[in-house]
């Protein structure tokens, strides 16, 4: 992993440990519609600026990097296939671990659900 840039995020989780935003649902069930080889979305509801940094679950979770207009919007990586979908978007928790000379071999996170 030395030299590697990795993103790691947590998805709903109950902010207890690490708290760096909310992980609640921002929407729980969004349409979207995508192309395979490219990372702009569509959709018929209406992206919101807000949305920008949130993430969406289309193979794995991406990252919405950017609002084109009210009904495109680009995600972090290219899609694999072409299709629909009605996905979560939520913001997730970050952790940055950054350093001239680390050599990480264990990140463990003790995670303990709360009921709200």
């Amino acid at each position: 992993m030395l030299g590697e840039n990795v993103e790691m995020a947590f998805a709903f989780h109950d902010e207890s440990y690490i708290t760096l935003a909310p992980c609640t649902p921002f929407v729980r069930s969004f349409p979207i519609t995508f192309t395979a080889g490219s990372n702009i979305v569509t959709s018929l509801d209406t992206f919101q600026p807000s949305m920008i940094g949130q993430f969406i679950f289309l193979d794995g979770w991406k990252r919405i990097r950017q609002i084109n207009d009210t009904h495109t919007a680009i995600i972090s990586e290219p899609m694999s296939e072409s299709g629909t979908a009605e996905t979560p978007i939520v913001t997730m928790n970050e952790i940055e671990i950054s350093g001239e000379s680390i050599d990480l071999t264990a990140f463990e996170i003790c995670y303990i659900p709360r009921v709200r």
